[in-house]
């Protein structure tokens, strides 16, 4: 078809499968421009068909080249934009990992209640954690309940002894008070009753 299709070199590529890409890609470009053929073109310019097929298939084979090279020109900076900036992102990203060479990664084992279960043991580890968490927060607030409360309790029965030592000293007060006020009310009656006439 065209001497401007083929496979980019490997250093434009950068790798034998992107290779293979920019050759599916061409060879697709290839069939589709293909089947521009002259009859198709004629077909859209009936008029000229009849006594110009040499200008028309000149028309043609223009327009071919300048689609081609226009594709050609889309395939190189997509490939170079977007699969090779993304697979270098990727490789970064690989060698940036922590995992060593030497670890197997996890891949499904083809029972999907084995394989679940992988998924909810990293899960139901994290939640054990949360609850472990949680109930460790959770003595620490009742540990420091249980301090506030014995604090409460001494205070109460140190209230209640300094209440027993004031109340002893009010009954004290009382008893006295009643014992002075009954002398001093047999005092008055002898004085009142017993005071000899005149």
């Amino acid at each position: 078809m065209s001497e401007h299709i083929g496979c980019l070199e490997s250093e434009e590529i950068g790798g034998e499968k992107l290779q293979v890409v920019k050759a599916a890609l061409h060879t697709a470009m290839s069939r589709v421009l293909a089947g521009w053929n002259v009859s198709l073109l004629a077909a859209c310019f009936p008029s000229l068909a009849v006594d110009n097929k040499d200008f028309i298939e000149t028309i043609r084979v223009n327009i071919v080249e300048v689609v081609e090279k226009a594709l050609l020109e889309d395939f190189d900076e997509m490939i170079d934009e977007d699969i090779v900036k993304s697979l270098e992102e990727f490789s970064t990203a690989v060698k940036d990992s922590c995992v060593s060479k030497g670890t197997v990664a996890w891949r499904p084992t083809g029972d999907p209640k084995l394989d679940m279960m992988a998924h909810d043991a990293r899960v139901l580890y994290y939640e054990k954690q949360h609850i472990l968490e949680s109930l460790k927060h959770a003595k620490l607030v009742t540990s420091k309940a249980e301090e506030a409360i014995k604090q409460g309790y001494k205070k109460c029965h140190e209230n209640q002894k300094e209440i027993q030592k004031n109340l002893s000293v009010v009954n004290e007060l009382l008893e006295t008070s009643q014992a002075i006020n009954e002398g001093h009310n047999s005092g008055l009656c002898k004085t009142v009753f017993l005071r000899p006439s005149n």
